[in-house]
């Protein structure tokens, strides 16, 4: 459950390397009393960390059991935003929904997608211009629309400022 920066824009965070929720991952993330969280590392995985989240029973709201990071620098208006993640369930087919949002009521999201994975690791990666600030922005995990296994790995999320070089940005809707 380790939140990276990659690629080449500029982290949502201040500095590179950094991970968004701090040096202790398992005290930064709010999960739910009812999950069960392992931190796991090894070869064949696709990121050096990987969190194994065990949902044992559906929640009222997919978003009542949620892995969410603090407060992440703030995107403005014209701003790309990048997230990304491997993701795998061990029961065969899971569901998540990813949501970079603001980082207040209303939580309205500025990427908002449902995953299903199935048993092999995949990448998903979405990336999405900002139409208005967003002051801080959060991450978020949605994990409470089943009982579920589920592994995620190589979570990121960065930051591509508005300017010139994003000219091609135009058509990342």
């Amino acid at each position: 459950c380790l939140f990276n920066t990659a690629l080449s824009g500029e982290p949502l965070t201040s500095s590179l390397p950094q991970t968004l929720l701090g040096p202790n991952p398992e005290e930064s993330l709010s999960l739910g009393v009812r999950a069960r969280r392992e931190l796991l590392t090894g070869a064949g995985q696709p990121a050096p960390l990987v969190c194994r989240l065990t949902i044992p029973e559906q929640a009222s709201n997919a978003w009542d059991l949620q892995l969410a990071s603090g407060p992440l620098t703030n995107l403005a208006a014209g701003d790309v935003a990048g997230v990304g993640f491997w993701a795998r369930s061990l029961d065969g087919e899971g569901e998540l929904t990813v949501k970079l949002q603001k980082g207040s009521a209303p939580y309205q999201g500025l990427v908002t997608e449902t995953v299903r994975p199935g048993l092999e690791w995949k990448l998903h990666w979405y990336a999405v211009k900002a139409t208005e600030a967003f002051q801080p922005a959060q991450l978020v995990f949605l994990l409470g629309s089943r009982a579920q296994r589920l592994e995620l790995a190589g979570i990121t999320a960065v930051r591509f400022p508005a300017g010139p070089p994003l000219a091609a940005a135009e058509q990342v809707d």
